[in-house]
């Protein structure tokens, strides 16, 4: 039945997402609006055309998802509307490409290849979501309407955390809340992507009416209490940087000709709002908070301890890694691997290295993580350079949305869940938006630079 529903979906949907994309703007923006929020339904929305679920690496088959289609329906829409706007080679293409080929080369040559295809097919998916999302914002020309269809999706996404991890906590009893993932620990990397940016959007975007920012700002205060229902301590005290950091960028001004300029009397009240919104909800969660810091088993972290252990070891016996999805396999195969564990020393098959960069290190050797780090450190000193003078609207929201991409990042010292369908395509959304308003924040400084000097001429 599922299979049936896909087939449908991939020859009636997508040609019909294309035209109503095509045919109308108001329609793009609906379902650039669902793309996003169905990013969070991640699996109960998707296929394996080929499904190894019991293997315990991060990427499990040729998964194909709701998101995926939306996207291609999309991409065809935005070529048969904009196609003379459109940016084929978008920021970063040849980066991106060459990491690509980088990834491709390393499965080839693993031993365990079925598992590196997952990857690379994943790979490719996610290089097209970076494509449509830059050139969605690029098409519409950057308009404030394509900006919210953004935060829409963010909004509805953060509604629904509250819903179902409220109803798992409070009805169903769930002891650590785990919305629509497979684990709690992937909550605050997904919802922390996009929560600074929301309240940033939220609090200092003066076009918006009293309504919508009051929905906005309970969609992040509901994607806070989501986090804090997980349990997680690195998502709770993630989530109060991304707070400070969103309240901050928010509130600063900048001074012109000695007079504050940018910031009302309502980004001051709604701000004091949701810091008692954000309280109000610690509170409620405050048992599972302190039963976290106190009570959490020890064995967890020496867990990941043995992890890691193992991935250096990979790293340094393997110049170019094992292979892209390998890891878990070649602990399982590979005893010199785990003769070292004691927590997990009882477990048949090998796990996952919670250090995304140590896995990283692990599967594609040390020049491959380094590669890895250069290019998120290329994407992100972008976005902040671009965003640091916080004249306007876009540079604001330019560092709202590098926060959220560096918290992912810092999560990714003690979390894998970067790996995860869900999360990457949160990350990849948040890096597509930065770069296509690092484009506008260049081409209106060119704009202002040059009509400055018209003046003076």
């Amino acid at each position: 039945m599922k299979y049936i529903l896909f087939v449908t979906a991939l020859v009636a949907g997508v040609p019909g997402m294309a035209a109503l994309s095509a045919l109308s703007v108001k329609m793009k923006h609906l379902l650039f609006t669902l793309l996003i929020f169905s990013f969070m339904l991640g699996s109960r929305l998707s296929i394996n055309l080929v499904s190894m679920e019991h293997y315990r690496g991060p990427v499990r088959g040729f998964e194909i998802t709701l998101s995926d289609l939306i996207t291609l329906g999309l991409v065809i829409g935005m070529l048969l509307r904009s196609g003379s706007r459109v940016v084929f080679l978008p920021r970063f293409f040849w980066p991106f490409l060459a990491f690509f080929l980088v990834a491709v080369a390393n499965v080839a040559l693993s031993e365990y290849t079925l598992y590196g295809w997952f990857v690379i097919w994943q790979l490719f998916r996610m290089g097209l979501l970076y494509w449509m999302i830059y050139n969605f914002f690029v098409t519409d020309e950057y308009s404030p309407e394509s900006i919210r269809a953004l935060m829409n999706g963010f909004i509805l996404t953060g509604l629904l955390l509250l819903a179902i991890t409220f109803k798992q906590k409070y009805v169903d009893g769930i002891y650590r809340a785990m919305a629509f993932f497979d684990h709690s620990n992937t909550i605050p990397s997904f919802a922390l992507l996009y929560l600074c940016l929301l309240i940033v959007w939220g609090l200092y975007e003066q076009r918006l009416g009293l309504m919508t920012v009051l929905i906005a700002l309970a969609a992040a205060l509901g994607t806070t209490f989501a986090i804090l229902a997980t349990g997680s301590r690195t998502g709770m005290v993630t989530a109060a940087g991304a707070y400070a950091a969103a309240i901050g960028l928010a509130n600063l001004f900048r001074s012109s000709r000695g007079r504050p300029r940018g910031v009302t009397l309502r980004t001051r009240v709604a701000s004091v709002i949701i810091i008692l919104g954000m309280l109000a909800g610690f509170l409620m969660v405050l048992d599972t908070v302190i039963d976290r810091f106190l009570n959490a088993p020890a064995s967890s972290e020496e867990a990941r301890e043995e992890f890691e252990i193992s991935a250096v070891m990979m790293a340094d016996d393997y110049r170019f890694g094992v292979g892209l999805n390998q890891f878990s396999q070649v602990l399982t195969e590979e005893s010199a691997y785990r003769e070292h564990f004691v927590a997990m020393g009882n477990e048949e098959e090998g796990g996952v290295a919670h250090h995304i960069y140590l896995l990283t290190a692990a599967e594609m050797g040390w020049p491959g993580m380094y590669l890895f780090i250069g290019l998120i450190a290329l994407l992100v000193l972008s976005m902040v350079w671009n965003g640091i003078r916080m004249r306007t609207t876009d540079e604001r929201l330019l560092l709202a949305a590098a926060v959220g991409v560096c918290i992912l990042l810092l999560i990714g010292f003690y979390e894998w869940v970067l790996r995860q369908t869900p999360v990457l395509c949160e990350f990849v959304t948040l890096i597509a938006f930065g770069q296509a308003m690092v484009s506008k924040v260049k081409r209106d400084r060119k704009a202002r630079i040059r009509a400055g000097r018209e003046q003076k001429g």
